[in-house]
């Protein structure tokens, strides 16, 4: 939504071309690149104060230090604010019904290979199982399904497999991973890293350095974040749709119950052989778990984090 905001403030002046649709009476009478640049910063910072209302004094001040650095007249700001605040209004009208606000209704089951709440972590909670039914940004509508394998059943030959070596690697204590493994698996985690956080914070710092070292101008900058951010936000509107279609349960739960010492139903799921977690407490994890159902690939963490470089790439 922010940079979307952001597209729309600097072309309606710049170039003509919006993802809204705008009157004409509407638009500021002006072509000026600083005045377009305010009209940026005010529509960043009225979207970014609608979405997150607890650091408003943070985000009024870093813009009224951006737009001092302008030297700008009065009337010139007013006119940029005036435009930015518009656009802002639109984007977030836009998507005020979106379904991002629905009721979370989502009732955990108690079947084998349902998702529940991580046992170590009882109170966690389940994150966003609304999210899969938001209205997308950038496409018409959601598959429902992508083509791809479903998680394995219980019994079979593959979820077996996986579940030895999930067991062994991915285990706290006594695993067998390697110190490499170890390294792929936090650099693959993200959350893990400080000031990298999420994939959207730490693909858009990618992206940003991509485009500084491309010397890339500034129309072609607002419509690359605004292409980059669109497909991660689709791409994440559609994972989360898969995740809780199949509501598969992730490790910690899935093990700790098929557990001969310590699982309470290991004869009901059927999984031949499972092992025995030797260290004489449960399976754990060396991270906490996600409040989220599993997803393995094309669906999952992978989705989100693979359309900035093939939006760059396209849009380069």
């Amino acid at each position: 939504m922010v940079h979307l905001a952001m597209y729309d403030a600097y072309a309606g002046i710049r170039t003509g071309s919006t993802y809204l649709q705008y009157g004409c009476t509407e638009k500021p009478s002006t072509s000026d690149a600083k005045i377009a640049q305010v009209a940026v910063a005010t529509a960043a910072t009225r979207t970014l104060i609608a979405l997150f209302s607890r650091q408003t004094e943070r985000f009024l001040k870093t813009h009224q230090a951006f737009v001092a650095k302008l030297g700008l007249m009065d009337d010139d700001i007013q006119m940029g604010q005036a435009w930015g605040d518009r656009v802002a209004n639109r984007i977030l009208a836009d998507r005020a019904q979106d379904g991002s606000s629905a009721p979370e209704s989502y009732v955990p089951s108690p079947a084998p290979g349902r998702h529940r709440p991580d046992p170590l972590n009882a109170s966690q909670g389940f994150l966003g199982p609304q999210w899969g039914q938001v209205r997308p940004f950038g496409i018409e509508a959601l598959l429902e399904k992508v083509p791809g394998t479903p998680p394995p059943a219980l019994d079979s030959d593959a979820y077996s497999t996986d579940y030895n070596q999930v067991f062994e690697k991915g285990r706290d204590v006594g695993s067998t991973r390697t110190p490499r493994e170890t390294s792929i698996g936090l650099f693959w985690a993200y959350d893990g890293a400080r000031n990298i956080g999420v994939p959207p914070r730490l693909y858009n710092q990618v992206v940003r350095a991509i485009a500084q070292t491309s010397g890339s101008s500034e129309e072609q900058n607002a419509k690359l974040f605004a292409m980059v951010n669109v497909a991660m936000a689709d791409a994440g509107i559609q994972c989360w749709h898969e995740k809780y279609t199949y509501n598969f349960w992730r490790p910690v739960l899935g093990i700790q119950e098929a557990d001969r010492g310590w699982g309470r139903r290991v004869w009901e799921m059927g999984i031949a052989k499972p092992p025995v977690t030797p260290t004489g407490r449960p399976w754990a994890p060396p991270a906490p778990t996600g409040p989220m159902p599993a997803r393995q690939p094309p669906v999952s963490r992978p989705t989100p984090q693979a359309m900035p470089p093939l939006a760059q790439r396209r849009y380069i």
